[in-house]
């Protein structure tokens, strides 16, 4: 399906910093994220990578940091090979778009943070 984007909002009642911690402490990613590690050194056009294993199956998924702005904008992109999607510039990954208190907006692409996701075509 190309083109394909899904977004979800959710509010969270935490301090920013706490929230801002968990998106990019990699022992709090590892929690929520099916036990994989992130590397990155969280500069805007810097990669990201987590590493991990799903079902016996090791993968590497990939983004990059789009926006870093600590406490208030995270902004990346993510692909999974695991999607079965090609890793192709023309295909657009999935992306998750959350609202915290206090931030005007935060997106995860293609998160698997077990939110609610609305697709759009």
């Amino acid at each position: 399906m190309a083109n394909h984007v899904a977004t979800a909002e959710t509010e969270i009642d935490a301090p920013a910093a706490d929230v801002w911690r968990a998106l990019t402490e990699p022992d709090l990613i590892e929690k929520y994220m099916f036990g994989s590690r992130v590397e990155t050194d969280w500069k805007p056009g810097s990669p990201i990578t987590w590493k991990g294993e799903y079902e016996g199956k090791a993968y590497e998924d990939k983004g990059e940091l789009l926006e870093v702005e600590p406490e208030r904008r995270l902004k990346l992109t993510h692909f999974s090979p695991m999607s079965g999607k090609p890793d192709a510039p023309e295909w657009t990954p999935p992306r998750v778009k959350s609202r915290m208190p206090g931030w005007p907006s935060c997106q995860r692409s293609g998160s698997r943070l077990g939110r609610r996701a609305i697709a759009e075509r």
